[in-house]
């Protein structure tokens, strides 16, 4: 018989998911315009926004150890209060130096958020329908990128910016109500893992984290400046290609959720990545809206196609006391890759310019397909345990 997959826990952790992703959604293309409002330059919105991502990176050992061996409900719960207060700060404090400090501060309460709350949906979601299952998961950070990216512009625009982080403060609180009302998992207090290496990270969740690293770091030079480019391009408004990004990206989620539980993550790796490529050159080459808008919609699905496969890749290993490590081993490298990406793309387009780095990063994407092929597909991670 099937297992019940839309349980009330279920439905709690997705709606959680979805109010905790619209806070950074909402800011990923305004903020670049917030810190050059204070005096920025693109260096700095380079390295502010590799300042939240090394925050988080080094923040999740931590959140995976509490998750493993304390507890997962008191981490997220704590987090996201403390996240009301971030956004409070980014309200009142418009000071450059403060939104840097406040930046690296976020950057540590979403490793440590959005850490406990993947392990909370991995021991929700039935291990039979898992990678359908975290596809819905994943599918709450989708639907941000299609309202948040044109409801920000538009409160930013409209009102200025203080409003808008002051509607961040409101969804996040909406976040703490629903991580109020889940269950968790208990903990044995019994055999609990010394702090060291092997507590904070798992070793059979490294070669998704690779491939995922490697896949994903272009999206942090297209998160960090695609609003800039489109507007010094002419290409029109950034909203509806985070529209189209997100509609392709929920879309293809439904197929390919369902087709890696039965069929593993061998196809889903390599179109994922051959769309994130096609996409960034179709972002280079064109010339008006249309073509613009077309990049987003394909680059969107490769999210969509990748990310429900390596993610239950990196679980697939782990016992259920270790889910905290291995979410927090995955979520890792995602955040390394925004840190090297951000940091990279800054550097890259301040010495040769948007279309050059677009190209360059996109190089990255083709390195996680040979790394997959060539040495993650062996792995006990792999579908059916390392087939050859």
């Amino acid at each position: 018989m099937k297992e019940k997959l839309a349980t009330k826990n279920f439905i709690l952790v997705c709606a959680t998911n979805l109010l905790v992703f619209l806070y950074p959604y909402l800011l990923i293309t305004t903020f670049p315009f917030y810190i050059k409002s204070l005096g920025g330059t693109e260096m700095t919105v380079g390295l502010v926004a590799a300042v939240f991502s090394v925050a988080g990176m080094l923040a999740r050992p931590f959140a995976g150890y509490v998750s493993d061996h304390y507890s997962r409900r008191l981490l997220l719960i704590c987090g996201l209060a403390l996240l009301v207060g971030v956004s409070l700060g980014y309200a009142f404090l418009p000071y450059l130096a403060a939104v840097v400090l406040l930046r690296l501060i976020h950057g540590v309460l979403n490793g440590c958020v959005s850490t406990s709350l993947t392990t909370v949906a991995c021991d929700t979601v039935p291990q039979s329908r898992f990678a359908e299952g975290m596809g819905f998961f994943g599918m709450m950070t989708a639907f941000p990128m299609a309202a948040a990216p044109a409801l920000g512009f538009w409160l930013m625009n409209s009102y200025g910016f203080r409003p808008m982080f002051l509607v961040c403060a409101g969804l996040t609180a909406g976040a703490l109500a629903c991580a109020l009302a889940m269950r968790y998992r208990r903990l044995s207090r019994r055999g609990r893992q010394r702090i060291g290496v092997s507590a904070f990270f798992d070793k059979n969740a490294l070669p998704a984290g690779i491939i995922i690293f490697l896949a994903f770091l272009p999206f942090a030079g297209v998160s960090s400046f695609v609003a800039l480019y489109a507007e010094a391009k002419g290409l029109g408004g950034t909203g509806l290609y985070f529209v189209l990004w997100a509609i392709s990206s929920v879309g293809v989620r439904f197929i390919f959720g369902k087709y890696s539980d039965r069929h593993g993550e061998n196809l889903p790796i390599i179109l994922g990545n051959a769309c994130f490529v096609l996409g960034l050159l179709l972002l280079v080459c064109a010339k008006g809206p249309l073509l613009f808008d077309i990049s987003g919609l394909i680059y969107g699905a490769g999210f969509g196609v990748i990310t429900p496969a390596v993610q239950t890749m990196s679980v697939r290993a782990a016992s259920p006391e270790r889910r905290g490590a291995a979410s927090c081993t995955y979520l890792i490298m995602i955040d390394l890759s925004g840190a090297v990406g951000s940091a990279l793309a800054g550097v890259l387009v301040t010495a040769a310019g948007y279309r050059a780095m677009f190209l360059l990063v996109a190089l990255f994407a083709v390195a996680s397909i040979v790394v997959y092929r060539r040495w993650g597909r062996f792995t006990a991670s792999a579908f059916k345990a390392g087939a050859r």
